[in-house]
């Protein structure tokens, strides 16, 4: 069941709050939501409010904070992807299926054989794309929070950020360590970097390396630009231990 996303940060069991417009359409008119029925709430602290539906016409939806938790749903550590830009909608997908998996934050790039170039008016309006997919992928998934995306950065941009995780990867088709080699069970953040549809230019390599990037490799065969981000992240993902046994609820 989707979740719902508001600034609702101090409510209490007994409170009352409203969804947005946009979210009371949807809960209305495509989940066929009810006076009576039951909606899960989060807000920017990812805490997890079970809320009723106290009316629910004209486009409204009020509702009355039944209980309040911490939600679970989220990993225990920080991870940013630094995906290069690449051709028509790929980026689409790869937003949504990082958001899916509980990616962090996302910052698309551009490097040397990025085939895309745009100008400040369209990295804005595919920001806004991008954030409204990841808004989108992180309700249905049953997120506790929606990752950032970020307008473009350059290589160099993209590097000197990455570089300030516990735990910085850079992914190269040509050569590179094991990705695990770095990992520890207390690593708390980790960034990675996977590259345009031409790879990384040996330049980029060079400048990376100074400057304490960790060359790391996914293996002997060459992905694709919109597979290597989903495959790095569920591959560190389960080297994080994010991929547990749940229990079986019998209440």
């Amino acid at each position: 069941m989707p979740n719902y996303f508001t600034d609702c940060r101090g409510a209490l069991p007994g409170d009352s709050l409203s969804l947005s417009p946009e979210d009371a359409r949807h809960a209305a008119a495509v989940l066929r939501k009810k006076k009576g029925d039951t909606l899960t709430i989060f807000d920017p602290d990812a805490r997890c409010l079970r809320c009723e539906i106290t009316g629910c016409t004209g486009g409204t939806v009020t509702l009355r904070v039944v209980a309040d938790g911490v939600a679970d749903t989220e990993p225990h550590f920080f991870a940013t992807a630094y995906v290069a830009l690449s051709k028509s909608d790929k980026l689409d997908d790869v937003v949504r299926q990082l958001t899916e998996l509980g990616i962090s934050r996302i910052c698309p790039f551009t490097s040397r054989y990025s085939v895309v170039k745009i100008d400040d008016v369209s990295a804005a309006k595919k920001q806004a794309r991008w954030q409204k997919i990841a808004l989108s992928a992180a309700q249905q998934s049953g997120r506790a929070a929606v990752p950032e995306v970020t307008l473009p950065l350059s290589f160099k941009e993209a590097v000197a950020e990455a570089v300030t995780a516990d735990v910085p990867l850079l992914f190269y088709e040509k050569y590179g360590s094991d990705m695990g080699h770095a990992l520890t069970k207390t690593t708390q953040s980790l960034a990675f970097m996977t590259g345009a549809e031409g790879g990384f230019s040996e330049d980029e390599i060079a400048l990376a390396k100074d400057a304490g990037m960790l060359i790391s490799t996914l293996g002997r065969r060459i992905l694709r630009c919109e597979t290597a981000p989903v495959v790095a992240f569920s591959v560190l993902s389960y080297l994080l231990s994010e991929f547990t046994t749940i229990k079986e609820n019998h209440a």
